[in-house]
């Protein structure tokens, strides 16, 4: 690693997603996952038991999304009139990528200074969906876990456990 080079702290697959886009554009990068993202097969069948008793399910990375949708029992669907809150593009992405209409997709604006769980709320606090409680597909409390910020009274977090690697 020289002096100059980028380090990339995201789990993967984002790292070398974000190091190949980096270099492409001639930034030196290097990829340093801090985290490694296991899935929770028990909490993820819940969540998807769950679902259709929910009006919003936020996911706050890309690998949320993948891990939740990658455990989708075979009969169950994205229900109707269900929204899905990302922290941002790559986020918006995959969802759409899992089949979650556009139109159901709520996420900061484009313009927004930043793509996190900040500015995601600001997003759903004007709205109806932000006086619901939330199923939260993100990370669960692992061996060593990782503080995840509470999304409220009533919370339910289905998806992954996050430990450090």
């Amino acid at each position: 690693m020289s002096a100059s080079e980028l380090l990339v702290t995201r789990p993967q697959p984002q790292a070398d997603e974000w190091v190949a886009a980096l270099r492409a554009r001639g930034v030196p990068a290097l990829g340093l996952p801090l985290i490694e993202i296991e899935p929770d097969a028990d909490a993820a069948a819940a969540a998807w038991l769950a679902l259709d008793a929910q009006r919003l399910v936020v996911f706050v990375s890309p690998n949320g999304v993948q891990s939740f949708f990658a455990q989708r029992p075979a009969s169950a669907h994205w229900p109707a009139e269900r929204w899905a809150a990302a922290t941002g593009p790559g986020t918006s992405r995959a969802l759409r990528a899992a089949g979650v209409p556009s139109e159901a997709i709520l996420e900061p604006s484009h313009d927004a200074v930043q793509f996190d769980s900040e500015a995601l709320w600001r997003r759903l606090q004007p709205t109806e969906s932000a006086r619901i409680a939330p199923l939260r597909a993100a990370c669960q409390p692992g061996p060593d876990p990782i503080p995840m910020p509470p999304l409220g009274p009533g919370a339910f977090s289905p998806g992954d456990r996050c430990t450090r690697p």
